[in-house]
């Protein structure tokens, strides 16, 4: 179990604890909304990873993991591939989108959601990695709540 002992207003933004490629911990924060952005309109999220440092006391420095997405609602830790430190999936209003560690920066990759001109997707509001038996999928339009599986 890892103890944070910094303090940080996330105003019940999500936000978790992510593996990076040194096997250490930081800390990945997701707004719902950019600054001053309505209806989804204007400033991006700027989702940030606050890097821990040695010593606790030290100052965090942070890092911007993208500032593209207009409405986000959450996101999960996840292994996709073999890489030791941890990848995420993030829902929100233009899609799903899988972000990895590259050499230098994070990388976006569209996993669900509008392309091209399309117009028609909703956006998504909760995203979880696992395994659903095929023959069991379902889709529950009266409550809004749709199983996308990739």
């Amino acid at each position: 179990m890892v103890s944070v002992y910094a303090t940080f207003r996330t105003h019940g933004a999500p936000h978790a604890l992510v593996k990076n490629a040194a096997g250490k911990y930081d800390l990945v924060v997701l707004p719902l909304h950019g600054r001053g952005n309505k209806a989804g309109q204007g400033a991006g999220v700027k989702m940030l990873l606050y890097k821990m440092p040695a010593n606790l006391k030290e100052p965090w420095t942070t890092e911007v993991i993208d500032d593209s997405l207009h409405m986000t609602h959450n996101f999960e830790p996840i292994h996709w591939d073999n890489s030791p430190a941890d990848d995420l999936l993030v829902a929100g209003k233009e899609g799903v989108f899988l972000y990895r560690h590259g050499k230098e920066k994070w990388e976006r990759t569209q996993l669900v959601g509008n392309e091209g001109e399309a117009k028609d997707f909703n956006g998504a509001g909760e995203v979880r990695m696992g395994k659903l038996p095929v023959e069991n999928d379902s889709s529950r339009p009266l409550s809004q709540c749709t199983v996308i599986r990739w």
